[in-house]
């Protein structure tokens, strides 16, 4: 397959994939309009009222969450404690908006709108929902999946043509002097060529992972934001990759800004560019590349990073700032404390998939009174921290220079795992990330099944291999939904037929995150086993 049929074949995926979700944002506008349970998010509803507090410069003081609620609250996406169970915004009881008077301010502020918990830069994003078409935001979010299909594509035909090259040259200098000049060259052009193929084929199932994975095609189509953070660390994580820190970085320090928890991945990068962009963290910059260098060499501490991590370091630091300090400018403590103060200290007792759910309810409406109730959720919020900074601690300290894409993914699975709320939306994080682990999972799963039937030698190929991990995957993916299954169905008997079901709905819980920390055991063991992977230990 050449670079130019391999376009064309990708371009038509990513438009396949485009058609299935515009198709299903026209289904939702069906369903929001003649069902009882809507297909829009809450959440969407949320936005696209915050926009409208820009636009008209005033608030809106007691909108319901129009059709969508519902089906928010039973699968968990977008509903959280600033909904009640039939999907309403707690704002008021009335059904009008009201515009009220900015006191000066020249531009109207989303978080006019009782539960806006994101930053004033989304609400102009799909302010053209309020002037073109309601379900223009949806369309922006599914232009984005597929932005990110592409991205993920050109990572993983990065990544496998760098390792194969780097393999190529390990084999060059130790078993192949005696060959040869002619016979060298006849099987350096014909190894390249199934280098290239191979990278292709990985990046073509990378894509599709994505595209037509059901949980993200179903999250951007109902109108969740989460493709605009999954885009911006994708494209980011690409760049970096491929020599372009400065991009990558402006990308990264945006993605921040969006989101708080990119910022996880600010230490597995630092590492990964101090080992393999440029030098490892212990080789010390020449004095004489630029004047910045020349400047930081005259302190030891400041000199271990080489240019590439200052560069990182400081341009996407300065991006974030940047767009903070904007926002701060606008909307002042409002901006801050809703964007992010607020997810700090949150602490949801419905609607919430997290190990920590049952326990938090329990706190909640046994307070005795107001103070003393704000006061157990805030040190429950702050203690819930301290197991996921340990799990984060370990994987970056063991995988962060040679593993980075599994570094990643597996930080961020641990990070929604052991957080304190979980909802749907939050698996899009780990889900981005999850194609990038394709070629070194599908060589990996076959050598272990090689081993388990007793060759002696790994007996692969492209097509084997993604049998074997499609195979998998889906057994994995099964016995992950089993839990997700058994909340479901305690959550709609809690939710709209008013049964008592928190304990059950807490034991589906526990064993979702059981099933999560086996998934994650499961990666590394399958990835460990990878032709590619040497040196799997700690750094």
């Amino acid at each position: 397959m050449g670079c130019a049929a391999s376009s064309s074949v990708l371009l038509r995926v990513i438009a396949c994939g485009f058609v299935v979700r515009v198709c299903l944002v026209m289904y939702g506008e069906w369903q929001d309009a003649a069902l009882p349970v809507a297909y829009t998010d809450v959440d969407y509803n949320v936005v696209v009222d915050g926009a409208r507090c820009i636009l008209e410069g005033g608030a809106i003081m007691g909108r319901a969450a129009s059709p969508g609620g519902n089906a928010g609250t039973i699968f968990g996406v977008g509903a959280g404690a600033d909904h009640d169970a039939s999907g309403r915004s707690n704002c008021g009881e009335g059904d009008d908006v009201i515009a009220v008077p900015q006191g000066g301010r020249w531009i109207g502020s989303p978080y006019d709108r009782s539960t806006y918990r994101y930053t004033p830069l989304l609400a102009a994003l799909v302010a053209p929902s309020l002037l073109v078409w309601r379900d223009y935001g949806k369309l922006v979010f599914c232009v984005l999946d597929c932005a990110i299909a592409w991205f993920l594509y050109h990572s993983v035909v990065l990544s496998s043509k760098g390792k194969k090259q780097k393999q190529k040259e390990e084999e060059k200098d130790t078993g192949k002097k005696g060959l040869t000049a002619n016979k060298r060259n006849y099987q350096s052009h014909d190894g390249e060529k199934e280098v290239q193929k191979a990278a292709e084929f990985y990046g073509m199932v990378a894509a599709c992972c994505w595209l037509f994975n059901p949980l993200s095609v179903n999250i951007s189509t109902r109108g969740n934001s989460e493709s605009v953070v999954c885009a911006l660390v994708i494209s980011a994580l690409y760049f970096i990759s491929s020599s372009r820190v400065v991009l990558g970085s402006v990308l990264y320090g945006t993605a921040v800004h969006f989101k708080i928890y990119p910022v996880l991945y600010a230490f597995p990068l630092l590492f990964h560019l101090g080992r393999n962009g440029g030098g490892t963290c212990q080789t010390k910059p020449k004095a004489d590349n630029n004047l910045f260098m020349r400047a930081i060499s005259c302190f030891p501490i400041l000199n271990r990073f080489n240019a590439r991590q200052w560069v990182f370091g400081i341009t996407s630091f300065s991006v974030f700032l940047l767009l903070t300090l904007f926002c701060y400018t606008l909307y002042g403590w409002d901006f801050l404390y809703q964007t992010y103060l607020y997810h700090v200290t949150r602490t949801d007792h419905r609607h919430n998939l997290s190990i920590y759910f049952y326990y938090i309810y329990l706190t909640t409406v046994s307070s005795s009174t107001v103070t003393t109730g704000g006061f157990q959720r805030v040190i429950i919020s702050l203690l819930g921290f301290v197991p996921q900074l340990a799990v984060l601690v370990a994987i970056v300290w063991r995988l962060s220079t040679r593993h980075i894409n599994l570094c990643l993914f597996l930080m961020t699975l641990m990070f929604v795992t052991f957080n304190k709320v979980c909802t749907m939306q939050y698996y899009s994080w780990y889900l981005s990330l999850f194609p990038l682990l394709v070629p070194e999972l599908s060589r990996g799963l076959t050598a272990i099944l090689c081993r388990y039937k007793g060759h002696a030698t790994v007996q692969s190929g492209l097509h084997r291999g993604m049998r074997n991990l499609g195979f998998g995957v889906l057994v994995v993916f099964a016995v992950w939904a089993i839990p997700q299954g058994f909340w479901l169905n305690y959550a709609y008997s809690l939710e709209f037929l008013g049964q008592p079901t928190f304990t059950a709905l807490w034991l589906s819980s526990a064993l979702f995150f059981a099933v999560n920390i086996t998934t994650g055991a499961l990666v590394i063991y399958v990835y460990s086993n990878s032709t590619h992977v040497n040196n799997f230990a700690p750094n």
